[in-house]
């Protein structure tokens, strides 16, 4: 035994009154949450963070259900709605109609919009008023293509508009948008929990006659909880709706 270890004894020895208290006892096993205690969690976390923020709560508005009652849209269809909303998006910030047309026959994308997306795309002046409200699709897009794990960006507060030249980037530039797939079901569900409750507080305000609380960005936080509500199936979003904007 070297004199280092006459000092301190080894960890690994038992009788050491060096060896801290349980250093060699396996950790115990947790058992699974249960929905209950996985959905009260979620949303105490949640909320004091959003309390933390300055945003107003709502005790009574339900919690997001649970994971394990939950359902999710497949990569695959995240994947063309992320397309869709980009390629509407791109016409909306000013793309010329024919080149539009032209990127829609070569991604093979007509059937990725919905009925409004498509009367939009297939129009060669819409009015300013379509414009600004077809151009808000990239905050939706940003949120489905973190969901896809493309980006390491966090989704969070919904204060600052995402950057419409990286959307198109990503999508140009990836392959496959379905090579990671899909983050995990719980991470899926806080952020639709969040953003419920991020949007709840804006229209709170808006029905009050006042601003945006703790300087939240309406059409972020509407268009990141539309994507979220789509993605997890919720029954009013079951298929993309159009959302009236917000302000």
């Amino acid at each position: 035994m070297n004199w280092l270890s006459r000092v301190i004894g080894k960890l690994t020895n038992p009788k050491s009154k060096y060896v801290t208290p349980g250093l060699e006892e396996k950790a115990e096993k947790k058992p699974p949450p249960t929905d209950e205690s996985e959905q009260s969690e979620r949303r105490s976390r949640i909320e004091t963070r959003l309390r933390g923020e300055g945003v107003p709560l709502n005790p009574d508005l339900p919690p997001v259900p649970p994971v394990s009652s939950l359902r999710f849209k497949e990569p695959d269809e995240v994947a063309h709605r992320v397309t869709a909303l980009t390629l509407v998006g791109m016409k909306a910030s000013g793309m010329d109609h024919d080149v539009m047309q032209e990127i829609v026959s070569e991604r093979k994308a007509h059937d990725y919009f919905t009925a409004s997306e498509r009367a939009f795309m297939d129009n060669p002046s819409p009015g300013e008023d379509e414009m600004a409200h077809f151009a808000n699709g990239f905050e939706s897009a940003w949120a489905l293509i973190w969901a896809l794990r493309l980006v390491r960006e966090p989704l969070t507060t919904p204060r600052n508009p995402c950057q419409p030249e990286k959307v198109i980037e990503i999508v140009r530039d990836t392959p496959d948008l379905t090579m990671r797939r899909l983050r995990t079901p719980g991470r899926l569900a806080e952020k639709l929990e969040m953003f419920q409750l991020y949007n709840w507080a804006i229209q709170q305000a808006q029905a009050q006659g006042k601003g945006p609380p703790a300087q939240l960005n309406s059409i972020v936080a509407q268009e990141r909880f539309r994507a979220m509500s789509w993605l997890t199936c919720q029954p009013e979003n079951e298929d993309w709706c159009e959302l009236d904007e917000t302000g």
